[in-house]
């Protein structure tokens, strides 16, 4: 019985801190996000420089799947001779006929 009176008031008292906001603030919050800065790594240039940047411009879409803009462009086709120079190396690379 003095093991469940122990454990009440311990899950009271971790109640009280979780949620009265200026203790949990003063307790918890302040001295973690304090010490966070100190444990994260620093930012590299080339992101501190897409971050000042303000956007990704059209590596976003690529990497999104929006295709707007200059992504709208139609399916290069190849011409007669080059589709005939693909066939004949597909042909030559094709090992079934071995």
């Amino acid at each position: 019985m003095g093991w469940l009176v122990i454990a009440l008031v311990v899950a009271g008292l971790i109640a009280c801190l979780l949620l009265a906001k200026p203790l949990r603030r003063r307790i918890l919050s302040g001295p973690t996000l304090a010490a966070l800065p100190k444990t994260l790594p620093d930012m590299p240039q080339t992101e501190r420089d897409a971050i000042e940047a303000g956007s990704v411009w059209w590596e976003g879409e690529i990497f999104t799947g929006a295709r707007a803009g200059m992504h709208c462009s139609p399916t290069a086709r190849r011409s007669s001779p080059a589709r005939s120079v693909v066939s004949s190396m597909r042909s030559a690379n094709d090992l079934s006929n071995l």
